[in-house]
């Protein structure tokens, strides 16, 4: 159902971001009416100029894409021979999807630049902190220095959700309490980034696994996230602490 859904939200943005003053296959388009477009709209449109002749795709993004379109009519047999237009239009929306991919490559690598300067600044200022803003939460401070002197400035990479670096821990042994003290729950801290927000986060997951007076095993979890500002500089300032659980 979800992917359906994609795929409908996609046939309509491009319905309405595609629309020229003649057809694409025998019209010469411009730069200006791709402006705008993404990634994906002009993938779909340089792609119609090849439908439009019957042309069979084997990708399954495509092929369900043009199936819907009525003036689609896919034929294995026939040759696809494009005109002087044809040739054009595809060579300058290949062009600006060309472009396009450049300008978010660059801006990748400004994030992790941003990202690198950031952390090189945050690890040697908390590696000396007493982490007085936890509070109670100061009893995970050695595992938070052996966090961050464990990050290699040179080895980031940012995932689509914004994750760093990850390490595992048991926390808990930091716990003065007998009914945990076996306890063999995997804790764990990591490292976020969002570029677009401009904030970076250090979370503590803590968890315990425990029994009590012959019950199953239980478990309690709790999250710690340090937040911190990002400034233009790519220095850093604290925001706040949020626990949750």
């Amino acid at each position: 159902m979800l992917f359906l859904c994609c795929c409908q939200q996609q046939e309509n943005n491009t319905k309405d971001s595609t629309k020229f003053t003649g057809d694409i296959t025998k019209s010469l388009i411009t730069t200006e009416q791709l402006e705008g477009k993404t990634a994906t709209e002009l993938r779909l449109l340089r792609n119609e100029i090849f439908a439009r002749k019957g042309y069979v795709f084997k990708d399954a993004i495509l092929n369900d894409y043009f199936l819907k379109k009525n003036w689609y009519k896919p034929n294995e047999q026939k040759e696809i021979k494009l005109t002087d237009i044809e040739k054009q239009n595809i060579e300058l929306i290949k062009k600006v999807e060309k472009q396009y991919t450049s300008n978010a490559t660059q801006k990748t690598a400004k994030s992790s630049n941003c990202l690198k300067k950031t952390i090189k600044k945050l690890k040697p200022e908390l590696a000396k902190s007493d982490f007085d803003f936890l509070g109670r939460y100061r009893i995970f401070k050695k595992e938070l220095k052996n966090f961050l002197k464990s990050i290699d400035i040179n080895d980031l990479k940012t995932d689509e959700d914004g994750y760093v670096f990850s390490k595992t821990y048991y926390l808990h042994r930091n716990w003065d309490l007998d009914h945990i003290k076996d306890d063999e729950c995997e804790d764990e801290i990591f490292l976020r980034y969002d570029d677009e927000n401009k904030w970076i986060s250090i979370q503590i997951n803590n968890c315990s696994l425990y029994k009590e007076k012959g019950e199953e095993d239980q478990i309690s979890e709790q999250s710690i996230i340090i937040e911190f500002t990002v400034e233009n500089n790519c220095s850093y300032k604290f925001h706040k602490v949020v626990v949750a659980g």
